[in-house]
């Protein structure tokens, strides 16, 4: 399944579910209604819940990959303002995002301040790591900043900062050891580095994207001992560019028969996600449209 705000406008237009399966869509408005989700929606905890707002404005934890989907609790602190995103990092505390910065919040701490603030710029998604203790944003720093920050979930602070000064994708090995992630600066998303994940030290060197790709997601398959797959795309074409997970060795550019115009970065697959299907020994590409455009790719043992 694949989550996102549907054609209709910027803003307030309803949740859709698409299963890459069925190449199926459906529309979440049943339970609720229009939602603010333009800017990414945002993976909670417990697991399997995500924060929307609801046709009252509220904005509240919902289980949408359930069915039916459903409303499963209140997030606090958020009024009809307007936010990015919302995350619940461990039972009470709260990551919030909006434009130029991201704060944590926890309901036991007295009124009003938040528990921690760092200045992020434009972030759009948020990735919780698999085993509950460690979060990221894509999103972009300044140079005189560490890196994009990755929080720890049991105090809401910073446990370290990953060495890009900006994300546009990351993701978990199953056992939420080390964590990925593609960046760059300045907007540039060129670089794949790995990390361990308790202590942000780096796994090996950085490794640039080849043949001028910038990459706007990336996943992690099972298959191989290990693979992260990465979305990219330069001038002329959109692929699917496979590492070995442990060393970061680059194992095969599938390409598309498509391209992302010929500013890739800042056009629609900008926007774009991977998932991937372990069971079925695939991967998808998924960016927005109406109908909404998937590439499916097998992958090896």
């Amino acid at each position: 399944m694949v989550l996102g705000n549907t054609e209709g406008g910027i803003q307030w237009t309803p949740l859709g579910r698409i299963d890459l399966v069925l190449g199926a869509g459906q529309t979440l408005t049943t339970v609720l209604g229009p939602s603010n989700v333009v800017y990414g929606l945002s993976p909670s905890t417990p697991a399997g819940t995500f924060a929307v707002r609801d046709s009252t404005d509220s904005v509240r934890l919902a289980t949408l990959l359930a069915s039916p989907p459903a409303i499963v609790g209140t997030v606090p602190f958020v009024g009809t303002g307007f936010v990015r995103q919302v995350a619940q990092l461990s039972p009470g505390i709260w990551l919030f995002t909006t434009s130029h910065m991201s704060s944590v919040r926890a309901e036991a701490d007295p009124c009003c301040l938040p528990r921690f603030s760092t200045p992020t710029e434009s972030p759009w998604a948020v990735f919780l790591s698999p085993r509950g203790d460690r979060t990221t944003l894509a999103t972009v720093v300044s140079v005189v900043q560490p890196g994009v920050p990755v929080f720890d979930n049991a105090i809401g602070d910073t446990a370290f900062s990953l060495p890009l000064l900006g994300t546009e994708g990351a993701a978990f090995s199953p056992d939420g050891s080390v964590l990925y992630a593609v960046g760059g600066r300045d907007y540039s998303a060129d670089t794949l580095v790995a990390v361990d994940a308790t202590t942000g030290q780096l796994l090996g060197n950085k490794v640039r994207l080849p043949d001028g790709f910038v990459s706007f997601s990336l996943g992690y398959s099972t298959g191989g001992g290990g693979s992260i797959l990465v979305a990219a795309a330069n001038a002329s074409v959109l692929s699917l560019l496979v590492y070995d997970a442990a060393s970061l060795t680059l194992q095969g550019v599938l390409d598309t028969p498509d391209d992302c115009g010929v500013t890739p970065f800042v056009g629609q697959c900008s926007y774009g996600i991977v998932a991937v299907d372990d069971v079925r020994g695939v991967a998808h590409i998924v960016v927005p449209g109406s109908p909404t455009p998937a590439w499916t790719f097998d992958l090896l043992p």
